[in-house]
């Protein structure tokens, strides 16, 4: 269920493999960096962020019912600014690198991945073929004095003022920093790679 939000713009598709454009089809190539607008540059207005989620979860209520004839078909455009609601309707793209070809790119790609997350004061770490180990990771922590908190999705701890969100699959948020390295660093410390 893709949804996105800018500025007082958000969009939102659902996406079904083999029967609806993947999100390929839409945009074959992702843009250049630098080239678009983000929400650290021109920031999000927060009521398109509500109205997008609403939306993502009827439509996923939908599908998970089996109801899907008044299912979103093709990508919404909402722009809550100028009242604008539109919906794009391309169709299935023979050449997609994705649905047709197979090739997915950004799902196989070789290398850790480290990103700001938008207005968050906060970076995510999502290394490669990771998975914690809970029980070691609950070790170590604790040899060094720092009592998480645990449920079935994740590991939070903070150190200092740094707080830590540990997913099952490796991925990690790291609150209060703001330099790529010092978050990978962080990582490494703490979480090992």
């Amino acid at each position: 269920m893709y949804g996105g939000v800018i500025g007082s713009t958000g969009v939102l598709s659902p996406i079904i493999p083999g029967k609806t454009p993947c999100f390929r089809c839409f945009m074959p190539e992702p843009p250049s960096s630098g080239t678009i607008d983000t929400c650290d540059t021109i920031g999000v207005l927060n009521g398109i962020t509500n109205i997008i989620a609403s939306y993502q979860s009827t439509e996923a209520l939908k599908i998970l019912t089996q109801k899907t004839k008044n299912l979103i078909e093709g990508l919404l455009y909402i722009d809550i600014w100028d009242n604008n609601f539109e919906v794009v309707n391309p169709s299935k793209k023979s050449k997609c690198k994705a649905c047709s070809d197979k090739n997915y790119e950004f799902l196989n790609r070789k290398d850790e991945d480290a990103v700001h997350l938008c207005g968050k004061n906060s970076i995510q770490i999502n290394p490669l073929n990771k998975e914690v180990s809970v029980e070691h990771i609950m070790n170590k922590l604790k040899s060094i004095g720092v009592n998480p908190q645990v449920n079935s999705f994740f590991i939070r701890f903070e150190i200092d003022d740094i707080i830590f969100t540990l997913f099952y699959d490796g991925r990690a948020i790291i609150k209060n920093v703001t330099e790529l390295n010092k978050a990978k660093s962080l990582y490494a410390q703490y979480i090992g790679y």
